[in-house]
């Protein structure tokens, strides 16, 4: 634990920015922001990185999860064709979004 511990409290600007948008990948947004907040002054980026950080994987946010699942029970058949989709609207947007409020973080 003393690891991560250090590894948050180093982030800085734009390095907790990208932290928070690659942990809401992996373990979603909100749990993102619990562990980082705690550790930076630097709101601004953790607000942005978690909420820019719901798009992209299907984990990054629980109304992805929500949303999957209604799919999942109403268009049993299409589920693969609306993964499809939705990867790549998702990450599409991801990367510009991503990409644009990166500059953003002082």
């Amino acid at each position: 634990m003393a690891a991560i511990k250090n590894f948050l409290q180093s982030l800085n600007g734009h390095s907790v920015y990208l932290a928070s948008l690659g942990l809401s990948q992996v373990i979603s947004n909100v749990p993102a922001a619990f562990l980082i907040a705690p550790f930076t002054t630097n709101q601004q980026a953790v607000i942005l990185g978690v909420n820019i950080g719901g798009l992209g994987t299907l984990i990054a946010s629980l109304a992805n999860l929500i949303g999957y699942n209604l799919f999942r029970v109403y268009y049993s058949n299409e589920t693969k064709k609306f993964l499809g989709l939705f990867s790549v609207i998702n990450f599409t947007l991801l990367l510009v979004l991503g990409g644009i409020f990166y500059f953003v973080i002082h």
